[in-house]
Order: C-alpha cells, then structure tokens, then sequence
C-alpha cells in the first residue's frame, strides 16, 4: 500500500519485525517447510533490512535491539517462532534460538527495560 510505503520510508521512522505464521507464507508452519529460506528473504526485504545483515545469513529472523539513549536505553528482543518450530515436539524456537535468548535475557547492556516480542506465546503452559 502507498501510505504504507510513505511511512517506513520516513527517516524518523524505524520498523522493525518478525513474522508469525501468516506471514511465514504457510499457515502454522515450521522447520520443515521447504521454501522457509526464500520467504525469510522476502521478508527481510519487506523490513528494508540491508543486504548485509545478519539476519539474511542465519537461520531465523531473530533479533535484539537496543533503542533510546543510554540514560532511557530499552532493549528489544525479537524471536522468531517460526523457522525452528517443531510440531513434534512444540519447541518454538529450536535450541540455538533458546540459548541466544538465555544470553540476551542475562544482559541487559545498560536497558533500563526489556520488551520481548513474538508471534504467539512461547513460556506458555497450555
């Protein structure tokens, strides 16, 4: 959409994100889904996330972010419950993601706060 595309191409504006299974290109898809690498591209270029990120070269679109200045820095965490999602076992994030997130959540760089972001619930008990 045209006021869509004005908008995130404001220099004010940072958008950032990471999909849930709607946008995964498949609905309640995970690992096994085989075309997971050219969406998560397709993705990226949605985001306008440089050629070079890391992100275009790993396995998943998770992300952390530090925002603000330092004295109101937050910290924001991204998971990604896609692209390591196993049914067969319900794990969201696979066990790369699960130790990322042990080492982001064990520093806090300063964050006077800590947001994490996910598609769906993740320390759920249902």
């Amino acid at each position: 959409k045209p006021e869509y595309k004005k908008f995130a191409e404001r220099e004010d504006v940072l958008v950032l994100g990471v999909w849930d299974d709607h946008d995964y290109n498949v609905n309640d898809g995970g690992k096994d889904y085989p075309d997971k690498h050219a969406v998560q591209q397709m993705y990226l270029d949605f985001l306008n996330e440089d050629g070079d990120s890391f992100r275009r070269k790993r396995e998943g679109l998770y992300v952390s972010y530090l925002i603000g200045p330092q004295d109101k820095r937050v910290k924001l965490i991204l998971l990604d419950v896609r692209s390591q999602y196993d049914r067969r076992s319900d794990d969201v994030l696979g066990a790369e993601q699960w130790s990322w997130l042990e080492t982001e959540l064990s520093d806090d760089e300063g964050a006077a706060l800590t947001i994490v972001g996910s598609g769906m619930p993740v320390l759920s008990d249902m």
